[in-house]
């Protein structure tokens, strides 16, 4: 199992208002730990074709763009969100969000995120969502539930000191 603390891995980006170290980069999870102060937008609507994305919230409240609305995620929670279900995110509240990113399996997003600081395009399981909804899943399949959750026979456990374990692949102790 790896295992790691924040400041071991690579640092994307770090701005006043956003954080984002790139901690893992395995077959089975690849992993971040990012900061978004109040107000700062994430990603708009998109989906993955084939894999999960997965947030760890930390602390703050993660607010989830679907479609028609948002939902949130306070921190404690887990959010699974399902391949093909349109989302987008961002830290609608008055306090920083930290949260994990788990990409499971590994589908080369720490290149993707690479690629977004160095200002260049890199191949990534990222789409807009399909016009007119064709494919789309519903968002109510996304799983906002405190810890642990299981994606499979893998279990994602928050634990009440900040760390993170995803199976027997990774551990991320927040200090």
């Amino acid at each position: 199992m790896l295992e790691l603390t924040p400041g071991q891995g690579e640092l994307i980006g770090d701005s006043a208002d956003r954080t984002v170290e790139l901690l893992a980069e395995l077959d089975a999870v690849h992993a971040t730990l990012s900061r978004f102060a109040p107000g700062r937008d994430g990603a708009d609507l998109h989906v993955h074709r084939g894999h999960t994305d997965v947030f760890v919230v930390l602390e703050g409240t993660l607010t989830l763009k679907v479609e028609g609305g948002a939902r949130t995620a306070g921190a404690g929670t887990i959010v699974l969100v399902p391949p093909m279900v349109a989302h987008g995110f961002r830290n609608a509240g008055a306090v920083d969000l930290w949260y994990v990113n788990l990409h499971m399996p590994g589908t080369g997003f720490g290149d993707y995120m690479r690629g977004l600081r160095d200002r260049r395009r890199v191949p990534f399981d990222q789409h807009d969502p399909p016009a007119g909804g064709a494919g789309l899943r519903p968002a109510d399949e996304i799983v906002i539930a405190p810890s642990p959750v299981a994606l499979g026979a893998t279990p994602i456990v928050l634990d009440a000191d900040g760390t993170v374990t995803v199976g027997d692949h990774l551990r991320i102790r927040r200090s």
